[in-house]
């Protein structure tokens, strides 16, 4: 009974169909480097990727997992540029670091759970083919670089848990227009995070605690929706930018509190955000 396809077993293969056997509990490292593979089938036996096991499948198109506990390891998928389709990506805690990145032809993936926490590094590092990607509920940090040079990314589809979006994490997502982040606690937003995203035109937040004023330099934003509080606890960030819309009519009140605004006849009151769209 085999339980485990040994490290760097099938290196530079020229098969371009291989079954795993449904005991197989652990693909090791590097077991698939190189070779050339044209889709996979995951079997719900196996519980751990480990680093770099699929990297530079150059022509690996399609992955399906059977199963929904499993630990994918950094590197999975490096450098996989045939790859179109992920289904039912079952990591439990995390999508690790560069796992996907330079996966240039990949435009949709699915994930078996909802419980993903994190996204590490260059996780989706220059897929330049994803259009869109809807976020585990769970999510609570976006690293550095994860989505960085997604260039036809236009949507994201960010859940009530996200904590955390790191430097440079959407860096050149050249299609990007519209961020509504008001389902979220946001915590930081940290430096060129949307770093020349030029189709952004409007960001939407309730409640955040701070925004690098860098986040989106390089961006063409036409308007920010923000309350109150976000706006006070981030003034060097809005100084930037010419319309900021604020989610109620508490600005008189900010105002006779004693708070010292730049240019206050930027600052819009709304009731309706919608009108303002």
């Amino acid at each position: 009974m085999i339980e485990e396809i040994k490290n760097f077993k099938y290196e530079h293969s020229n098969e371009k169909q291989i079954i795993i056997p449904s005991t197989v509990k652990q693909i090791g490292v590097g077991a698939f480097e190189f070779s050339n593979i044209e889709s996979i089938v995951i079997p719900s036996s196996v519980e751990h990727i480990r680093t770099s096991a699929f990297k530079g499948c150059k022509n690996l198109k399609s992955v399906i997992f059977e199963t929904s506990d499993c630990t994918v390891n950094k590197q999975a998928f490096l450098d996989c540029e045939s790859l179109e389709t992920v289904e039912n990506f079952p990591d439990k805690e995390r999508i690790s670091e560069k796992v996907f990145q330079n996966c240039v032809s990949l435009k949709n993936i699915t994930f078996a759970n909802e419980s993903i926490e994190s996204i590490y590094y260059n996780a989706f590092d220059n897929c330049i083919s994803l259009e869109s990607i809807t976020l585990p509920m769970n999510l609570k940090e976006i690293a550095s670089e994860a989505f960085l040079a997604c260039k036809k990314l236009e949507t994201i589809n960010v859940n009530n848990n996200l904590r955390h979006v790191g430097a440079c994490a959407f860096a050149d997502c050249s299609k990007l227009t519209r961020l509504d982040f008001s389902k979220a606690y946001m915590e930081s937003i940290d430096f060129y995070a949307f770093r020349n995203c030029r189709s952004l035109f409007e960001v939407v937040f309730d409640n955040i605690v701070s925004i690098n004023e860098n986040a989106f330099e390089g961006c063409h934003l036409q308007q920010i929706i923000m309350s109150n509080e976000s706006y006070a606890n981030n003034e060097r960030f809005v100084d930037n930018y010419k319309k900021i819309i604020l989610k109620n009519d508490s600005l008189d009140a900010l105002i006779a509190s004693g708070k010292s605004f730049k240019e206050i006849s930027k600052i819009y009151k709304s009731n309706n955000i919608d009108k303002n769209r």
